[in-house]
């Protein structure tokens, strides 16, 4: 399922779990997996593809990572760039708060 849109995540499988995606058909769409992982913390890896974004299936598939997160004891973690107002829009719509900012100077 990841081959066709994904190629690049197949490495990822066996170590970024709880990994999920959205399917179209007999393909992946969206993912969302864990990337960064402590006994406490997870934090999202997410990606939808050109072709399906816009359509609810970042929100869908990161709602539903958050849950399996929260089912192993750990807190799901979502970050983001400032200027990504794709993936702002994402935690917007899942109601996700702004609990911290970056800010750097060059």
């Amino acid at each position: 399922m990841l081959r066709p849109l994904f190629p690049d995540w197949l490495p990822d499988v066996p170590h970024r779990r709880p990994f999920l995606a959205v399917v179209e058909g007999d393909r992946a769409v969206a993912l969302c997996a864990s990337v960064r992982i402590s006994d406490a913390v997870h934090c999202a890896g997410v990606e939808t593809h050109a072709d399906y974004r816009r359509l609810g299936h970042a929100a869908a598939v990161v709602a539903g990572w958050a849950q399996a997160v929260r089912a192993l004891g750990a807190v799901p973690f979502y970050s983001t760039s400032w200027d990504n107002q794709a993936s702002r829009a994402v935690a917007a719509r899942l109601g996700l708060p702004l609990v911290a900012t970056d800010f750097h100077v060059s």
